[in-house]
């Protein structure tokens, strides 16, 4: 199941990809396809809710399916796709985790692993114009993610609960100020600048993602492939990683996690190549979709 939030006629709604390039409108359709919903019923809570409401959501894709002239089922060029929530507490991504930096081994994969908070602000919707201030930062760079929506709350997991608690997966682009990094000595604030997190548009449940260490995921600006590795470059696997940040952390449903790969500097260009204003930064995963991103600094 693919799973959005968007906004159409200035209202915003849960969705659910059906078809080619349609998306139903689901709190529209569930009277109709005698599906009870929560009272207050948001992209998150399905995300909290585990698997507790995949099969009321399964019943309303089917109806969908089955009607696909309904008033509910919007063409997703008639949409404006949005991300699919703002976390209340964590946004995670694994550094360190590549087995190469910029096509270099990294033998220090995992050894140095760094887990990398980012702030819920950072978040916005794909699509959306990003822009900040050459007095901020003149070093912008991005990479592409895997981002992992969290299910079930972990603590201490095995690799195999952590690899189980997974509710989906989606698209992000990490976006940080080199600079910043530098200028500080630490990382939060320069990779978490407002609008450093474009995520969605959808999520694809965990059943649908057969094998979620084996994805191609690339990077592309202005048209032009920079950035292409896969989710199987990393040392630690999706379970690995979870179940390593669990111990003596507890982990809840709607936690984002990203795996960390693959990992460049600078686009992977030698000079580093950092954003100017009018490129445009796609991050995309195999089977999941992709995050498109215009730049511009003031």
């Amino acid at each position: 199941m693919r799973l959005c939030r968007f906004r159409s006629n200035s209202q915003v709604a849960v969705g659910i990809a059906v078809g080619d390039r349609r998306i139903v409108d689901v709190s529209a359709a569930a009277a109709s396809a005698g599906v009870s919903l929560p009272a207050s019923f948001s992209l998150h809570g399905i995300v909290q809710a585990g698997d507790g409401l995949l099969d009321e959501l399964s019943r309303v894709q089917q109806w969908a399916l089955q009607n696909p002239d309904a008033s509910c089922v919007l063409s997703e060029d008639a949409v404006e796709l949005l991300h699919p929530y703002r976390p209340r507490k964590n946004i995670v991504k694994a550094g360190g985790n590549a087995r190469t930096i910029n096509g270099i081994p990294n033998p220090d994969a995992v050894a140095l692993l760094r887990y990398h908070t980012k702030a819920p602000t950072a978040v916005a919707d794909p699509g959306t114009l990003l822009e900040w201030e050459s007095r901020v930062t003149a070093e912008v760079y991005a990479e592409p993610q895997l981002v992992i929506t969290i299910g079930r709350p972990l603590f201490f997991a095995t690799p195999e609960e952590a690899q189980a608690a997974v509710f989906g997966y989606s698209v992000g682009t990490d976006f940080r100020a080199w600079d910043l990094m530098n200028k500080h000595g630490q990382w939060p604030k320069a990779i978490s600048l407002d609008g450093f997190f474009p995520w969605g548009p959808y999520i694809v449940t965990a059943d649908e993602v057969a094998d979620p260490n084996a994805l191609a995921i690339d990077l592309s600006l202005n048209g032009d492939r920079l950035l292409s590795g896969n989710s199987a470059d990393v040392k630690l696997s999706v379970g690995e990683m979870l179940a390593e940040y669990s111990r003596g952390i507890q982990i809840e449903p709607g936690d984002l996690f990203m795996l960390g790969t693959p990992e460049a500097v600078g686009f992977g260009c030698t000079p580093y190549r950092f954003c100017a204003s009018g490129d445009v930064i796609t991050s995309s995963v195999e089977g999941i979709g992709s995050v498109e991103t215009p730049v511009r600094i003031v």
